[in-house]
């Protein structure tokens, strides 16, 4: 594993790579928080998201941790932000690709006045090394990726 450079929350407005998407989902926040909490949904609706395992115990809070285990990569993360049922954000510490200089993952639960949620996922990254040049020419991608997973989410949590 490479250690990755850990964030702070403020990174989510200066990394030089930044992805967002927003959607309306019908659930509460606590709701939501219980689908991010349980380690078997993630690849439900994250198909890059192989196996999620948590190596923190409950309750889960700032500083948990977890290993994610995605397609061609494993990343140890760390979360960095934890105001239940409110937001929450992740970084990695650890990586199995040496492309990976940071990576952070944030999001945002809003209640809405009709009882819905409005949900923001922001994906923030550093690259290094030949990773500035794959992420370069896949950036036009990341954003409809992202907005499709979010989809997948919603559509997850709307059924649970």
């Amino acid at each position: 594993m490479f250690a990755s450079t850990q964030v702070t929350p403020d990174y989510f407005s200066q990394a030089p790579y930044r992805f967002s998407a927003t959607t309306v989902v019908d659930s509460t926040p606590e709701k939501i928080f219980n689908v991010f909490e349980d380690a078997q949904s993630w690849p439900q609706w994250a198909p890059p998201i192989q196996k999620v395992d948590w190596t923190s115990e409950k309750p889960y809070g700032l500083g948990t941790t977890r290993r994610v285990t995605m397609v061609g990569m494993v990343g140890d993360e760390v979360f960095i932000e934890w105001d239940y049922p409110k937001v929450m954000a992740f970084c990695f510490t650890h990586s199995s690709s040496s492309l990976v200089e940071s990576f952070a993952e944030r999001y945002e639960l809003v209640p809405m006045a009709d009882g819905k949620v409005q949900l923001t996922w922001t994906m923030a990254m550093t690259p290094k090394g030949l990773g500035k040049l794959s992420l370069f020419l896949s950036k036009p991608f990341m954003g409809l990726g992202l907005s499709w997973m979010l989809g997948r989410l919603k559509k997850y949590i709307e059924s649970h």
